[in-house]
């Protein structure tokens, strides 16, 4: 097998600490040897498992490092993720033809903001559709640069909070479509996620820095609507068929009107669509894992845009798509078999 460790892999394996099968400690040497990983950062509760239900951690390489750092439950390797600019300086660079969402960085001086043009304030580091606030009307649009100046110390020192362009949601619902992919660009699973827009339905905010907007005794309450899809936040999921595997099963009525509302047929991933996931898991997914979390919009009028990748997603939508109930370990091992075999 040619050399890979340039890629870097970021695992989680809660489902192999809990499982306590005799198995899983060859299923893991299994899954180090064939990625060829030179070695292993066992962190916190999970070193900490494993050690006292006496699982060896001793068998992968004699760089294994064991941190038990206090809040931490992940296994990783060699792990970094990418901020929103640096996942769209590398499309800009080797997938010029996947269209993108500029972002408006808030580390420097307050920009200026096109005239009448909605805007979506975001942190890059949160995931599962929270955090995230839509500015559309003029007053609203006050309201952030008002904000934007009294935070501009906080926002700088946070690093991650920028503006992207809002994309008008198709006949009253947002969408968006999570792909999950090996690094070396296979689509493992695809689902379309909606959600119907409702003045009455308001945005998840956990974010101290945020939270103004959404308290209506503050002077900068914004009164906005949600406008994200997740289904962590009260989105619909849709399994959706792809070149490499096809989804069955009914759907309600609904979920047919929404699909054929978007423009997708037999429930079949849209080819540009699919396209661009492929096009950017080749490009990210060696810097985001072994698999990778990609969220494309459908604008209305039938573009696709990238919108953000995602290091060590949910695999919810695997079990969904392959209708298996895998555990996220065994995932992992798929993956990573096809993955070497790839560059092997």
């Amino acid at each position: 097998m040619s050399e890979i460790s340039p890629v870097v892999y970021d695992l989680v394996v809660s489902d192999y600490v809990n499982a306590q099968r005799a198995g899983d400690q060859a299923n893991l040497r299994h899954l180090i040897e064939v990625i060829g990983l030179e070695e292993i950062f066992i962190l916190g509760h999970t070193a900490r498992r494993l050690m006292e239900r006496d699982i060896e951690v001793v068998f992968t390489t004699p760089d294994m490092v064991i941190d038990t750092t206090p809040g931490t439950d992940r296994f990783v390797t060699r792990g970094v993720g990418l901020i929103n600019g640096e996942e769209r300086e590398l499309l800009g660079s080797y997938a010029p033809d996947v269209r993108t969402l500029v972002p408006i960085d808030l580390k420097g001086p307050i920009p200026e903001l096109a005239d009448k043009q909605p805007y979506v304030l975001k942190n890059g580091k949160d995931q599962g559709g929270k955090n995230k606030l839509l500015f559309e009307t003029e007053e609203q649009l006050e309201k952030l640069a008002t904000w934007l100046a009294l935070n501009a110390d906080a926002i700088g020192n946070d690093g991650e909070f920028y503006l992207e362009p809002f994309v008008e949601e198709i006949d009253g619902f947002m969408n968006s479509y999570r792909f999950t992919a090996i690094a070396s660009g296979q689509i493992v699973a695809a689902t379309f996620n909606y959600a119907q827009s409702s003045s009455n339905a308001r945005p998840v905010i956990s974010d101290p820095l945020l939270r103004p907007f959404v308290d209506p005794k503050h002077s900068l309450y914004l009164g906005t609507r949600a406008i994200t899809s997740n289904s962590m936040t009260g989105g619909e999921s849709i399994a959706l068929s792809t070149p490499n595997h096809s989804v069955v099963g009914e759907l309600s009525r609904e979920q047919q009107q929404v699909l054929e509302l978007h423009g997708i047929t037999d429930r079949q991933v849209p080819e540009a669509a699919f396209t661009a996931a492929v096009d950017v898991a080749k490009v990210l997914g060696p810097s985001q894992g072994i698999i990778t979390g990609i969220d494309l919009i459908q604008s209305g009028q039938g573009d696709f845009y990238f919108l953000e990748s995602n290091q060590g997603p949910s695999l919810n939508n695997v079990r969904k798509t392959l209708g298996e109930k895998v555990t996220d370990l065994e995932v992992y091992l798929r993956a990573a078999d096809s993955f070497a075999a790839t560059y092997s």
